[in-house]
């Protein structure tokens, strides 16, 4: 629950402290050849392992994510790349969740972020290959098994579903 639904899971690295020893038992490593998104995929990698997570609410930090020149600044202009870049994160950490059986402990969770994550923007935004990538996220979730947790969804999910599925047929 706190990966999906707790404000304070934003996954940015830096906002985490977590136990060395606990690193040292999990699988999860920081992947550096991973150049936009790679705290996304840890923190959901990692998360699942926990037996416990806090959250406080003290600012110890400040992060600017936006600064000119910056990867975040760049791709985040260009939708197209911002998509491809989130569909290649969703496939890494779908391969992890389904090599551990985190889908099937939190599918429908994982479900409706999918659907906030992706297909909101998908369907959100124009640009050339639209259909290609509608056709490339459906493969995800018919690879994931997640059409099974459909009717858990809310009713913005379903209607944005809805939606994302006239693109893919």
């Amino acid at each position: 629950e706190a990966l999906f639904k707790q404000k304070g899971a934003t996954p940015f690295v830096w906002r985490n402290c977590i136990k060395r020893s606990f690193l040292e038992k999990t699988d999860v490593v920081f992947d550096e050849t991973i150049l936009f998104g790679e705290d996304l995929i840890f923190q959901l990698c990692l998360f699942p392992q926990a037996n416990s997570i806090a959250f406080i609410a003290d600012k110890l930090y400040n992060y600017r994510w936006y600064r000119e020149g910056s990867l975040m600044q760049t791709t985040g202009k260009d939708f197209e790349k911002k998509y491809q870049q989130h569909i290649k994160m969703v496939k890494i950490i779908v391969r992890y969740w389904k090599q551990k059986g985190y889908l099937q402990l939190y599918g429908a969770d994982f479900f409706e972020w999918l659907i906030k994550f992706l297909i909101v923007d998908l369907c959100e935004n124009d640009f050339d290959c639209k259909r290609d990538y509608a056709k490339e996220t459906y493969e995800i979730i018919q690879d994931a098994d997640l059409l099974k947790y459909k009717r858990r969804l809310g009713t913005k999910e379903k209607v944005t579903f809805m939606f994302f599925m006239r693109l893919v047929h």
